[in-house]
């Protein structure tokens, strides 16, 4: 979205990631309270584990993020999606794929295991791969490939990158949603959050 020029650069000599899941790291950030000791202002995000679109947010989910927002220098956010997998485009796969590699029209995208989802048809392209040609090799943030299709492969891979390769087209219709009669953004939402304390 930088280069698109949608958004500024962010420096990010000035922001401190802490990136959990299922494991207690960021429930210790955040349970402890390390940041709030140095007055460092916090945006927060959090996966809202919702199943479907037509499923309340679990109290103890609204709760977290009432907890979070009354903190001083916090925002929070819970993901209108299921969880930070569900905002890939499913565009990027196919194209990263060269067409070889596609989700099965219908599934949900923002509500289904997105992980589990990718680990089934990506091993199952991997298994043909000699008939088809198929070679994707997706790599994490470092470069480092990431050879296993299962789910928690698949979590990285959709995350570290399918996602890094999106366009801001992409990132944009992902994170779409509608507020009445007006269309916002999540992801920009998101991004203005880490900005106004920047």
């Amino acid at each position: 979205m930088v280069a698109a020029g949608e958004i500024a650069q962010i420096d990010e000599r000035y922001i401190f990631w802490t990136i959990g899941g299922g494991d207690n790291t960021l429930k210790d950030w955040v349970e402890r309270r390390y940041l709030d000791k140095l007055n460092v202002p916090q945006v927060m995000l959090q996966d809202s584990d919702r199943t479907s679109a037509a499923l309340p947010i679990k109290a103890e989910k609204t709760t977290w993020l009432q907890d979070m927002q009354a903190r001083p220098h916090t925002t929070a956010f819970l993901t209108r999606k299921r969880s930070m997998d569900n905002y890939f485009h499913p565009d990027a796969l196919t194209r990263l794929t060269n067409n070889l590699l596609s989700l099965p029209a219908g599934i949900d995208l923002d509500f289904v295991k997105m992980a589990d989802e990718l680990s089934m048809h990506l091993t199952g392209a991997r298994q043909n791969a000699r008939q088809t040609g198929f070679n994707y090799q997706p790599d994490d943030h470092n470069g480092v490939r990431i050879s296993k299709t299962n789910p928690g492969a698949c979590k990285t891979i959709i995350c570290a990158h399918i996602m890094r390769h999106m366009t801001a087209e992409e990132i944009r219709q992902r994170a779409s949603y509608q507020d009445g009669a007006d269309t916002k953004h999540e992801v920009m939402e998101w991004i203005v959050a880490i900005q106004a304390h920047l």
